[in-house]
């Protein structure tokens, strides 16, 4: 229950988290270039999305397989970077970008499945 202790863990920060089908990011599966289902597993993760001990455990005894998400907005902010597109690399990207534009705090970071990194910004930290 590896991605339930990391669910329990950011809501103890205070994030509010939500599951997903495992792989899926919460976005449409497809399959050779056609959508044939959906990564959510809530009717509205917008709606849903909680740092509640108590839903957390519920969903993942639910979902034991299921991913967590961590729901933005609410001076929440997260950079997706991406490691999928050789030679195309999100971390040079933001590299490029901060080396002309300043550079971000220093923040935590999450990894993403696919091996990606993902800085989050969260306005009191």
């Amino acid at each position: 229950m590896e991605t339930l202790n990391a669910a329990l863990q950011y809501a103890a920060m205070g994030l509010r988290v939500f599951p997903v089908k495992h792989g899926t990011k919460g976005g449409p599966i497809k399959k050779d270039g056609k959508v044939v289902g959906s990564g959510q597993l809530l009717g509205s993760w917008k709606e849903e999305a909680t740092a509640d001990e108590v839903t957390i455990k519920a969903w993942w005894q639910k979902w034991p397989n299921a991913d967590v998400c961590i729901a933005t907005g609410n001076g929440l902010t997260v950079i997706d970077l991406d490691v999928k597109h050789p030679p195309i690399s999100g971390q040079g990207t933001i590299i490029d970008w901060q080396m002309q534009n300043g550079f971000f705090p220093v923040t935590r970071e999450c990894r993403t499945g696919s091996g990606g990194e993902t800085p989050v910004f969260l306005d009191e930290w």
